[in-house]
């Protein structure tokens, strides 16, 4: 009994050591989701010249970001224009016997215009589960780099099929940028500098 006894106080003041951590856990959370909402309150009174100027570095990466999808769309647009130049069409083309010149075959045009934004396509599919993996910086690497290689095969090539290749591979990592862009700037800029980030992308 004298045994149970002194082990009952012993047994209180362990739970209530074990109350005030679980009180001081909850209150801690509690100040934390306080702080969040007066920050939040505090980005939705900022002007977009304000939100620039108290998160540079977030802005500045979000532009730098945002320059991956520019290039995209050059690199598609500047493909059409391709079969256009006289050059191009000598080298890669077959001489129409009728008007005697140099002519891209209807069918190779086509493939070409649509190589990259297949392997865009194919590229959006696999951003989600590679950024899942790495994370939006690394992804964002990796497609840099593989695009430097698939653009090193492509000055390269000497054949429309390697053309059509070095396209559709080249389109890969514009596919991850297409899905991580928008998706990256829009979480690290403040609330007020969401919409001019992504509206920029467009």
């Amino acid at each position: 009994m004298e045994q149970t006894s002194e082990s009952k106080p012993h047994h209180a003041h362990e739970m209530e050591v074990e109350h005030q951590a679980v009180f001081a856990e909850k209150t801690e959370l509690a100040d934390y989701k306080a702080d969040a909402i007066e920050a939040e309150n505090v980005e939705h009174t900022m002007t977009v010249l304000q939100a620039v100027r108290a998160y540079p570095m977030a802005s500045f990466w979000a532009f730098v970001i945002s320059c991956t999808i520019i290039m995209e769309s050059y690199d598609v647009f500047l493909m059409g224009n391709f079969v256009a130049l006289d050059a191009f069409r000598r080298k890669y083309g077959v001489l129409d016997q009728a008007t005697g010149k140099w002519v891209i075959v209807t069918q190779w045009q086509s493939a070409l215009q649509v190589s990259g934004q297949l392997g865009a396509l194919i590229g959006v599919f696999l951003a989600g589960p590679l950024t899942s993996r790495i994370g939006y910086r690394w992804a964002t690497l990796t497609g840099l780099m593989l695009l430097n290689v698939f653009i090193f095969s492509f000055y390269f090539a000497k054949s429309l099929p390697v053309i059509f290749v070095a396209q559709l591979l080249e389109g890969l990592p514009w596919g991850i940028f297409i899905a991580n862009a928008p998706a990256y700037c829009s979480e690290i800029v403040p609330i007020k500098l969401r919409a001019p980030a992504t509206q920029m992308l467009q």
